[in-house]
């Protein structure tokens, strides 16, 4: 839920992030941003999104508990939309069912979404009935950005990218109004002005913003 929260991604797009999913990017002024690649689910683009110091460190935890007795295993996982099983990747989201180490499903992941209403429902009355979906978040999210001050252009690329060239293309005057009424977030703007070709696995440090 947390990865959902911090990321907007798609749920179809949660189940795919694998450990070689996290890339780093190294300015030339020796400040390092985490990102985020996401796998190419509702178009045919992959997209790269700077992680937040919040989203970095839910996925360090998610690492750490999937190596906690070694690397995390490679395995295959069924695409039930092209109904076919991947190549083996180190998916972030599996777990061991008996004998039989498995990928978390979508299924898996709206039904805990859906059990995690029930229970906010019981100890507060006042959201008794609600439900919440995975897209849910995405909306949440962009309202966010937009709420400290990521102008909503900046916003709509942070959920749809193209890798092949990461850039903010709006003009400079523009570029800087975001800068002054947001400085806290220029080191998250500037992950989109790196190219794919450059990131490289990272060392799991926690980045501080």
């Amino acid at each position: 839920m947390e990865v959902l929260r911090h990321s907007g991604v798609r749920v179809e797009e949660l189940v795919e992030l694998a450990h070689t999913s996290i890339r780093q990017y190294q300015r030339p002024n020796g400040e390092v941003i985490a990102l985020l690649v996401i796998t190419p689910s509702k178009t045919d683009r992959e997209r790269v999104i700077p992680m937040s110091a919040e989203l970095f460190h839910v996925i360090a935890m998610i690492v750490m508990r999937q190596t906690a007795h070694g690397p995390i295993p490679s395995i295959p996982r069924y695409d039930g939309h092209e109904r076919v099983w991947t190549a083996p990747m180190p998916f972030l989201f599996q777990r061991q069912i008996g004998g039989v180490r498995k990928v978390t499903s979508t299924a898996t992941i709206l039904n805990n979404l859906r059990k995690q209403c029930q229970s906010l429902g019981e100890t507060n009355p006042a959201f008794r009935g609600l439900h919440f979906t995975p897209h849910d978040f995405r909306r949440l999210l962009a309202t966010l950005c937009c709420g400290f001050a990521i102008l909503p252009g900046l916003a709509a690329r942070r959920r749809d990218i193209r890798s092949s060239a990461i850039a903010d293309v709006r003009p400079v005057t523009s570029r800087r109004v975001g800068h002054r009424r947001s400085p806290s977030r220029a080191a998250c703007r500037s992950g989109f002005e790196c190219s794919l070709s450059t990131l490289q696995r990272p060392n799991l440090t926690i980045v501080q913003e």
